[in-house]
């Protein structure tokens, strides 16, 4: 597919654009489990993301709202 990345990809060539090259491979070839286990990075936080201690919930439940509004304005426009 042309134009699309993965997500380890993704964030490897964003790295790599901005001068980081952690990886003496190409983005393609590089896993989630690569981030994992290199010694540059550290693991700061695992769980659900909606248990993140510093998530603001609020924000979730505004977010939930909308796209329930926005499927209800979908059903009634159909």
């Amino acid at each position: 597919m042309k134009n699309a990345y993965f997500c380890s990809q993704f964030v490897s060539e964003a790295l790599r654009k901005s001068g980081l090259s952690l990886w003496d491979r190409p983005s393609t070839l590089v896993t989630p489990n690569d981030f994992l286990h290199h010694p540059a990075f550290e693991t700061v936080y695992e769980g659900h993301l909606y248990d993140y201690p510093l998530l603001k919930r609020e924000r979730l439940k505004y977010i939930r709202k909308v796209k329930e509004t926005s499927t209800e304005w979908e059903e009634q426009a159909v």
